[in-house]
């Protein structure tokens, strides 16, 4: 039990308060409305990339360091599931159980080849639920 106590996301490690635009199922978060999200562009100082909030996410098992210093995960809710990609979030990893719920702050993308799109999360916060 202290093991697991000691993995726990510490509220130091995650990251900078961000100003969420809006919250979202993470099942309405489809490509059509990425495409939405993305003709809002071109971004910038005066027009930052929207960040929107999905609560109560499922860590799946498949978490990993990816680079050098950046976390790539699955996050499930319900029957959908979304790859996610925190850029500079890799000491979160063994913060991150299977079966954690967590509350992601992120900018969703569009990912894939051959014509098919993925919506991907790239993570800016995230916390333990509760």
């Amino acid at each position: 039990m202290e093991a697991l106590a000691e993995r726990r996301l510490k509220v130091e490690e995650l990251g900078e308060r961000v100003r969420v635009e809006a919250q979202l199922e993470l099942a309405n978060l489809t490509p059509d409305v990425v495409r939405e999200v993305e003709a809002l562009a071109p971004y910038g100082q005066e027009n930052p990339a929207p960040i929107l909030a999905s609560l109560g996410l499922e860590v799946q098992r498949y978490s990993r360091v990816v680079g050098r210093n950046h976390l790539k995960l699955w996050l499930k809710h319900g029957r959908t599931f979304r790859q996610a990609i925190g850029f500079g979030m890799a000491k979160l990893q063994p913060s991150l159980p299977d079966g954690l719920l967590v509350d992601v702050a992120y900018t969703p993308k569009l990912s894939g080849e051959d014509g098919i799109n993925c919506v991907e999360l790239e993570i800016k916060s995230l916390r333990e639920s509760g």
